[in-house]
């Protein structure tokens, strides 16, 4: 699995035959789990999908930010009609049919892959299978970040163990003695953080990331974060997406692995050897008087002033049963004289 969350939302199909594209839209972060759920195979499927199985899947979409981003994007593609991004855009849509059924599903994800926020996400697409690709005909190209594929769970990430060979590594990272000037700014690269490469292969030049970012937002000012753009030195396409992951796992296998220091048995007399190595002890100290120096026991003095102060609260104990055995004494003479009386 892979290390960070996956999130995606997925798109199923009923193969029953009363029930022929039908649809139903849902969230997971585990898609080959899901689907079986939904088949009846396993414990937790949804009860709306419990009387149309069988269930396919047909695709899923899957690289959002959180699981915000990814909820959010599945109740727009399950109300379309009424979801901010998609409602102005999808009103003029016709020939889709009944907006339920499979070939109005697929039409209305392309359209939120055109419409903000989604568009500007690293999203792919994954099919699960190529028979229902005639419904993209009528449908808008994907964005230039975004991908599609098509295979099984298998071939996504969050089922693959990520591989990242050594010398991948020394291509992208180069040595300290190997930092060269920013290809845009023509300014020394000190840290490695602010470095960044772009990874074609036939592209040697280096930028900084805030660098290479700017360059790539000057179509879009009002942006935070680019999508990717040409390289300013080869002019092909850079995806920031795969530039960063790329600079991720360089980066942590450049560092080395830590251990956890293990806890060593502290010798009884090592700091007394040491305070009297530095002259910090006197030799002619006897072992109650380090200990007295390091605040293990009290000293004469304070003895002395504990065992006073146990005395005197002995002396107030005996005072105060005195005083309570006297009380009832002088209280019995009181009743006998009011009695006399």
């Amino acid at each position: 699995m892979a290390t960070s969350r996956f999130y995606c939302c997925y798109l199923l199909t009923s193969l029953k035959e009363r029930c022929k594209d039908h649809t139903y839209i849902g969230f997971t972060i585990d898609p080959r789990r899901r689907i079986r759920q939904h088949n009846g195979e396993l414990v937790g499927g949804a009860k709306k999908t419990s009387r149309k199985r069988p269930w396919e899947m047909v695709l899923f979409v899957y690289g959002f930010p959180s699981q915000r981003a990814a909820l959010y994007f599945e109740w727009s593609w399950q109300n379309p009609l009424v979801a901010k991004p998609l409602r102005h855009s999808v009103k003029d849509l016709k020939g889709l049919g009944s907006a339920f059924k499979l070939k109005a599903k697929i039409r209305y994800l392309f359209e939120m892959l055109h419409t903000q926020p989604f568009s500007r996400m690293p999203l792919s697409l994954n099919w699960l299978t190529d028979k229902y690709h005639g419904f993209l005909q009528d449908c808008p190209l994907l964005p230039r970040h975004m991908k599609s594929n098509i295979g099984k769970f298998e071939v996504v990430y969050c089922y693959m163990k990520p591989i990242y060979s050594k010398r991948e590594h020394e291509y992208y990272v180069p040595s300290h003695d190997t930092y060269s000037l920013c290809s845009m700014c023509k300014e020394s690269i000190e840290l490695q953080s602010q470095h960044v490469r772009c990874p074609h292969a036939r592209c040697s030049d280096r930028f900084h990331i805030h660098c290479l970012a700017m360059f790539f937002l000057r179509p879009h000012p009002k942006e935070l974060l680019p999508t990717g753009g040409e390289c300013p030195s080869c002019q092909a396409y850079v995806s920031w997406r795969e530039l960063i992951t790329l600079k991720r796992r360089a980066d942590s296998a450049a560092k080395p692995a830590q251990k956890r220091p293990r806890n060593k048995p502290v010798e009884e007399n090592s700091e007394d050897y040491s305070e009297v190595e530095f002259g910090l002890v006197p030799e002619d100290d006897s072992e109650d008087d380090v200990l007295v120096r390091r605040g293990r026991l009290p000293t004469v003095e304070e003895v002395g002033a504990l065992d006073t102060s146990y005395h005197e609260l002995d002396f107030r104990y005996d005072e105060e049963v005195a005083i309570q055995e006297e009380i009832p004494e002088k209280e019995a003479r009181v009743s006998k004289r009011r009695r006399k009386r």
